[in-house]
């Protein structure tokens, strides 16, 4: 009852495999010039956050760096000659539980050879409005007349926008 051995193993049959797998972070919720953003519009709605992996199907992916999480979701098989994709979805009560500012979003996956691949993704979330644009009519102290509101030339108005006010604000 001897053990049984093989003395010819060739590329063929031995695979070692030091690459660890490919992960990308689609851009979550992504704002017009592609900027993860969660904005006030969003905060309360569903999110759905995907990538692609060469990990293979069944893997587990793992993203961190939101509240309540860790979040997991399960490799799934990607289209003909396309690489493999994952999605993660939140709900509504998760996306409002994020809190206001920048996060790194960071989503991992293991592959069958105990490989750890890794992406982060920018993401601000800002659901928060400025404060309010103070505005002044300086020629009010005094009180505008009928003559200057009818006036061709205007009557100024100054706008001051508040210290929180960033490009972008509606």
């Amino acid at each position: 009852a001897g053990g049984v051995s093989k003395s010819d193993i060739s590329s063929a049959e031995l695979r070692i495999d030091t690459t660890p797998p490919a992960i990308t972070l689609n851009p979550i919720s992504p704002d017009g010039a592609g900027a993860s953003v969660i904005n006030a519009a969003e905060e309360n709605q569903a999110l759905v956050i995907t990538g692609t992996t060469t990990a293979q199907p069944g893997a587990t992916v793992t993203l961190t760096g939101l509240e309540g999480g860790p979040y997991t979701a399960i490799v799934q098989p990607g289209a003909a000659g396309q690489p493999n994709t994952f999605s993660i979805p939140l709900t509504g009560t998760q996306v409002n539980a994020l809190t206001d500012g920048p996060k790194t979003v960071t989503v991992s996956v293991t592959n069958l050879y105990g490989l750890t691949g890794t992406d982060t993704e920018a993401l601000r979330v800002d659901t928060t409005a400025p404060s309010a644009p103070s505005i002044a009519l300086p020629e009010a102290l005094n009180s505008v007349n009928a003559a200057e509101v009818q006036s061709g030339g205007g009557t100024d108005l100054r706008v001051t926008l508040p210290v929180d006010a960033r490009p972008g604000d509606i």
